[in-house]
């Protein structure tokens, strides 16, 4: 299990989250949506691992970097994770036991063949 300990300002209130996952990748994935989302709405962030935030007694509050592009996501299952090549694939296995053939090329590549399958 994987524990991350998010603190922001929202609004001028000072907010905590813990994003919790079952692997690395799951964390990730968790954190940069998180991440993005606070950058949409004007959030104040620092991320702190629990060792981390042991490790360190004072942190300065930072602003967030500018919002980074939206993660696309399987036109048909809504879904997306990024493989080891870099480049996202769809999560999604099918009733007849195949997977969901959609791609996309990593975040920031250029536009190269996505497909579809239900």
């Amino acid at each position: 299990m994987f524990k991350h300990d998010v603190f922001y300002t929202m609004d001028g209130f000072e907010c905590h989250t813990q994003i919790e996952a079952q692997d690395s990748q799951e964390a990730a994935d968790l954190l940069t949506t998180f991440i993005g989302w606070l950058r949409d709405n004007g959030g104040q962030s620092r991320i702190q691992s629990r060792a981390a935030r042991a490790s360190r007694t004072q942190q300065e509050t930072e602003p967030l970097a500018p919002a980074r592009e939206e993660v696309p996501k399987c036109p048909v299952h809504g879904k997306s994770k990024v493989g080891l090549n870099g480049n996202l694939y769809c999560p999604t296995k099918l009733e007849d036991g195949s997977w969901c053939k959609w791609t996309a090329p990593a975040i920031g590549r250029s536009q190269g063949r996505s497909t579809t399958a239900a």
